[in-house]
């Protein structure tokens, strides 16, 4: 566990965290449709979600996140040498 990634310097953070702000916003998953929407309307606050929210969207959308999850990519057997 990075204990330092919730730090207002990072901008990493677990999906579902809330971010280390004065205002307790929320990392959580998006959708494209989302993203487009707010880049169309020039409204990044489209993107902005409070704790509240979570449930909300899981309701809507599904876990987001659960794809990334459930993926198995297979590994080298050992790492080439730089």
């Amino acid at each position: 566990m990075d204990w330092g990634g919730n730090s207002p310097g990072r901008s990493t953070i677990a999906a579902y965290s809330l971010r280390a702000t004065p205002w307790p916003t929320i990392s959580i998953p998006v959708t494209w449709e989302e993203i487009e929407e707010a880049l169309a309307t020039r409204t990044p606050e489209l993107l902005i979600f409070l704790p509240d929210d979570v449930v909300e969207r899981i309701d809507r959308f599904g876990d987001l996140f659960r794809p990334v999850l459930e993926l198995t990519q297979p590994l080298p057997d050992r790492l080439s040498s730089r």
